[in-house]
């Protein structure tokens, strides 16, 4: 069985690689594209709502999310 290189960051761009090895979003298969659609969810519903307050380190608001 043959390992492919973990690359980091935008390493692709400068090293060679194949096609194969490049995981993009128009690939996804359907779990993988409701795990993305799960992880929008959250974050329209729970995260930018209180961008603020999570800037701000609210202790109160890290409580009620758990």
């Amino acid at each position: 069985m043959e390992q492919s290189k973990l690359l980091k960051s935008g390493e692709f761009l400068i090293t060679e690689i194949e096609s194969k090895d490049i995981f993009i979003p128009e690939e996804f298969n359907e779990e993988q594209k409701m795990i993305a659609q799960t992880c929008q969810d959250f974050l329209d519903t729970e995260v930018y709502p209180n961008a603020d307050k999570v800037d701000k380190q609210d202790r109160e608001l890290m409580k009620s999310m758990c």
